[in-house]
């Protein structure tokens, strides 16, 4: 995904692509917390 792809560089398309990028960082951030365990 690359504004280059696109005529014009389409900002909305390209704003959109970072924030998808971002949540796919973030749901794989939570997995991870969500697969910590603490031993008392």
């Amino acid at each position: 995904m690359t504004a280059e792809d696109l005529q014009g560089g389409d900002d909305e398309y390209v704003q959109w692509a970072g924030e998808y990028k971002l949540m796919q960082r973030l749901e794989q951030k939570l997995a991870q917390l969500k697969d910590l365990r603490f031993d008392n």
